[in-house]
C-alpha cells in the first residue's frame, strides 16, 4: 500500500484496481479523486452480485459525477436495474452478438469469433475424448485452456494429459499460492506451456490474448459462466475455437444452452436435441429446422 499511495500522490492518468483496495486507500488516506472523469466497472455482473456492491458504491460516491461504463458479456436484469441508479441517460451497446432471437436472453452476448463445437460425451469417456483431440493435428490448437469444475480434478487431469499425450500441462486453481499461479500464467503467456487445466478462476478477469482454443471439459452450472469461459478463446476479435463436452449430468441448463446455441447458429447434437430433459418445444423446433434444411 505505501508504494501505491506514493504513486497516486505523484499523479497518474489511469488507475486499475480492485474495489477493496481502492476503499482501503480512500478510508485510510486523504486521496483526492475528484478529477476522475471516467469510471469503468469490468465484469459488472460478477462485481455487483458477489459481495463487492458496497465497496463499488463507496468508490462511486468518492468521485465527482464521472461517466460510468459497465462491461460484461452477461448482464442479467438485476444488474440492468442497478445500472439505472448509477447512470443517467443510460445507453446499452451490444458488440459481437445477435440479440434478435425471441427465445434467447438478450443479456447474453456470444462472440461470433469463437467457433463452438458441442460434443455429447458420457462422463466416463470424457478423458479419452480429450486425449484424442490433443493427439489430433487437425483439432488441437495451442495455447489451450481446459475448464474443469474442481481443483482436484484440475490437478488430476493435468497430470493425466502429461502422461498419456506427452504434452506439457499444468493446473491452475484458487488453492495454489499466488507465486505459483503467476509462474504458471507466465509460462503459458510466454508460449512455454501449451495447456492449462483450470477451474473458473480463469473464466473471468484475465485477458489471455494468445489463447486460441478452449475445451469445456466440465460444463458449468450456468450459461453465463459458459459464455465467459469460451470467450477466453477470442480476445481482441481474433478467431478462436471452443470444444464443449455435454451429457445428461448437465440437464439443468439444457433449455437455456440450446437456446444459446440456436441463436448462434451452432449445431446441436442429436442426443441433446432428443433428451427428455429438454423442453419438448425446443426439440420439435430443432427437428423442424433440420428437416426443412434437409429438404
Amino acid at each position: 500500500m505505501p508504494q501505491q499511495l506514493y504513486r497516486l500522490k505523484q499523479g497518474v492518468e489511469l488507475i486499475i484496481g480492485t474495489p477493496g483496495r481502492l476503499v482501503d486507500l480512500l478510508t485510510k488516506h486523504p486521496i483526492d479523486l475528484s478529477d476522475v472523469c471516467v469510471l469503468v466497472l469490468d465484469e459488472v455482473d460478477c462485481m455487483l452480485e458477489k459481495g463487492f456492491r458496497d465497496e463499488v458504491m463507496l468508490v462511486v460516491r468518492a468521485l465527482s459525477r464521472p461517466q460510468v461504463m459497465l462491461f460484461s458479456a452477461t448482464i442479467p436484469p438485476s444488474i440492468e436495474k442497478l445500472a439505472t441508479s448509477l447512470l443517467k441517460r443510460a445507453v446499452q451497446v451490444f458488440v459481437g452478438g445477435n440479440n434478435t432471437d425471441t427465445h434467447h436472453d438478450n443479456s447474453i452476448v456470444v462472440s461470433h469469433a469463437v467457433k463452438q463445437t458441442v460434443i455429447w460425451v458420457e462422463s466416463n469417456k470424457k478423458k479419452t475424448k480429450l486425449f484424442d483431440i490433443l493427439k489430433s493435428g487437425a483439432h488441437y490448437r495451442p495455447p489451450l485452456v481446459v475448464f474443469v469444475s474442481s481443483r482436484v480434478g484440475a490437478e488430476l487431469l493435468a497430470e493425466a494429459i502429461c502422461q498419456v499425450t506427452g504434452l506439457k500441462a499444468e493446473a491452475l486453481h484458487g488453492e495454489k499460492e499466488m507465486s505459483e499461479r503467476r509462474r504458471v500464467l507466465g509460462s503459458f503467456l510466454m508460449d512455454e506451456l501449451p495447456i492449462v487445466v483450470a477451474t473458473g478462476v480463469l473464466g473471468r478477469g484475465l485477458d489471455l490474448v494468445k489463447v486460441k482454443q478452449v475445451v469445456v471439459f466440465d460444463m458449468p452450472n450456468s450459461v453465463e459462466e459458459y459464455v465467459h469461459q469460451i470467450g477466453r478463446a477470442s480476445r481482441l476479435g481474433m478467431p478462436g475455437s471452443a470444444i464443449v463436452f455435454i451429457n445428461n449430468e448437465n440437464k439443468g441448463i439444457f433449455k437455456s444452452f440450446v437456446s444459446l446455441l440456436q441463436s448462434s447458429g451452432v449445431f446441436v447434437p442429436k442426443e441433446l436435441a432428443n433428451s427428455p430433459y429438454l423442453h419438448s418445444s425446443y426439440a420439435v423446433a430443432y427437428h423442424h429446422k433440420r428437416q426443412k434444411k434437409h429438404k
